[in-house]
């Protein structure tokens, strides 16, 4: 968070000085997207330094669909709920009845990957410019 008024908090890019990137996001109080600036004058980093001083990496992300149902969101790519195993919840990919793609993910409770079987066969997802809620999971470099 860089700002924070009565009504608004504001996150600005990391890079916004450093890479003149304008990247940004305006939520209120309760989390709803108000304004968002998407366009980053970079790629984005692999690992990010936490508060802490720690390395982590990003984990996959829940998103809410197009069409209001949770999807996951791994390395621009999209996958829907399956079925539940006993290593964790099975994810397969969103293409897969209209490309025929095979890729599917297993998450433990805290979204982190367990297992992926199968390589994708197509092009990399088109996610909706603003999804209506995000939530974002980071884990340990090292783990």
């Amino acid at each position: 968070m860089n700002y924070r008024s009565k009504s608004t908090v504001s996150w600005l890019c990391s890079s916004r000085n450093s890479k003149k990137c304008p990247g940004s996001l305006i939520l209120t109080h309760r989390g709803d997207v108000i304004s968002y600036n998407s366009t980053h004058t970079h790629k984005a980093p692999i690992v990010y330094k936490n508060k802490q001083g720690k390395f982590v990496k990003m984990r996959p992300v829940l998103i809410k669909s197009a069409k209001k149902k949770y999807a996951l969101l791994y390395k621009s790519y999209t996958f829907t709920r399956c079925t539940k195993s006993k290593k964790g919840v099975v994810w397969k990919c969103s293409s897969n009845k209209t490309d025929n793609c095979k890729c599917v993910l297993t998450t433990d409770a805290n979204l982190a990957i367990v297992q992926t079987k199968g390589e994708h066969n197509h092009k990399k997802s088109e996610v909706g410019p603003k999804p209506k809620h995000v939530y974002f999971g980071f884990n340990d470099v090292n783990e």
